[in-house]
């Protein structure tokens, strides 16, 4: 009985521990996660042969923002969803329109004379081609970043600009150089004159448009302002996590003109009156730039189309997440020091590391649910598998070159002894090694 007796309080104390470490780690499951309604969205409008769309997308940017709104319809899966009722005059559509890919790109301008549909896309004659389109991105607030979801909601103030020679004026007539057109005078005017139909491909929801501002110069350069709050898809990478930096992309296309006619080309003063709004912050996250590439997206044509992409980096601050990877350390702390620099028999030994196994379980089970975004190859999957190697490894050691029974019956005891000394140190340094090497390497890469 004397010799029963301790293994039963080492038992009952390591039961007691195992428990309230998994009782920890099972608690963070009653924490809410998001839930995932997204389905992969292409980013490019896609119309049927001989199939108009609507004359209204679902939130018109530059006409009708006090009027009721209707929903752009789309042709999919080779089913054409109900068109509106057309009006007398049809519209004319851009043979390039029907080549691009689908997708819910939500037009930034787009114009209607009265109450009759535009008839024609159509550039003008006189103007140069391919005709320039500046444009300058201002990240005002970014409030949610979901990455179950690959989308994020913000605020952004887009400008367009480009010259028309047609909106020309005499500065001597109008006594100003410069015609300034807000709210619902911009959105009238813009109705009058020609538009490069640009949209913005990675919408998400419907996003709310607000202050709309048109400026036009005596020299016929005209600017367009709107600023956008709404839900943009982007592509994040989270094998990092939660040492990762991701891209939350703003893209803008031309839906009508190919490079021929239209090019997207920032001037060095646009690129500086672009960035991130000081003070704009986001729980979690650290902004950090802005940056901005022009690329030449290949339609279903063949012919190349100008895309406008504006990239803001965010950094995730991890300290928000370390508090949930603290049980990780515990894991393999507590029975690795019961193993190594205390008297405990083979079974106690043993039970600890089932413990520690019990317990990983959880842990990863947790983070599962937590996280149900990260990939099978980011850094916690593989810090999970490297765990499990170790405790498999220590059980293994536990019942031979550990055992003390063994090492006293065999005829290599002062070298099982040496051996033991090295394994001490040699092992939980190769296991931190091993750790570092593979999130630096992910982190990295």
């Amino acid at each position: 009985m004397q010799q029963t007796q301790p293994n039963r309080k080492s038992l009952v104390f390591t039961g007691l521990f195992w428990g309230s470490i998994i009782t920890w780690i099972l608690l963070f499951n009653f924490s809410p996660t998001p839930s995932s309604s997204l389905s992969e969205l292409p980013l490019f409008q896609l119309v049927a042969e001989n199939k108009q769309p609507t004359d209204k997308p679902a939130a018109v940017i530059n006409g009708d923002l006090d009027k009721k709104k209707n929903t752009l319809e789309f042709v999919k899966e080779e089913k054409v969803v109900k068109e509106e009722k057309k009006s007398p005059t049809k519209v004319e559509t851009d043979p390039k329109n029907g080549n691009l890919k689908k997708g819910d790109a939500e037009p930034l301008t787009q114009g209607k004379v009265g109450q009759k549909e535009v008839t024609s896309f159509k550039m003008p004659e006189n103007f140069q081609k391919p005709l320039r389109i500046g444009v300058i991105v201002t990240a005002n607030e970014i409030t949610k970043i979901n990455e179950v979801t690959n989308t994020f909601e913000g605020s952004i103030d887009i400008t367009l600009t480009w010259h028309d020679p047609n909106e020309t004026f005499d500065p001597k007539i109008t006594g100003t150089n410069r015609l300034t057109f807000n709210e619902d005078a911009a959105v009238e005017k813009l109705k009058k004159i020609w538009n490069p139909d640009i949209a913005i491909a990675n919408i998400d929801k419907v996003a709310i448009k607000q202050h709309p501002s048109l400026m036009i110069n005596a020299d016929g350069l005209v600017h367009y302002l709107q600023r956008v709050n709404g839900t943009f898809e982007s592509t994040y990478h989270l094998e990092p996590f939660p040492f990762d930096n991701q891209f939350l992309n703003i893209n803008l296309i031309s839906r009508s003109y190919d490079i021929s006619q239209l090019q997207f080309e920032q001037t060095q003063d646009e690129i500086n009156h672009s960035g991130i709004r000081e003070g704009a912050r986001i729980s979690g996250w650290d902004l950090r730039d802005l940056n901005f590439f022009v690329t030449n997206e290949k339609g279903l044509n063949g012919n190349y189309f100008s895309e406008f992409q504006a990239n803001i980096l965010v950094r995730r601050i991890p300290l928000s997440h370390l508090f949930y990877l603290a049980p990780l350390l515990l894991i393999i702390i507590v029975p690795t020091i019961i193993t190594f620099f205390s008297k405990s028999d083979v079974p106690t030994r043993l039970n600890n590391w089932a413990g520690s196994m019990l317990a990983l379980i959880a842990l990863s089970f947790t983070l599962t649910l937590r996280y149900p975004a990260l990939p099978s190859n980011g850094i916690l999957a593989q810090l999970i598998a490297i765990i499990f190697g170790y405790q498999f490894m220590m059980i293994l050691l536990s019942k031979t070159l550990l055992d003390p029974t063994l090492q006293e019956n065999s005829k290599y005891r002062y070298l099982l002894e040496e051996l033991v000394l090295f394994l001490r140190w040699g092992i939980p340094l190769g296991v931190v090694t091993l750790i570092v090497a593979r999130v630096l390497l992910v982190s990295l890469t």
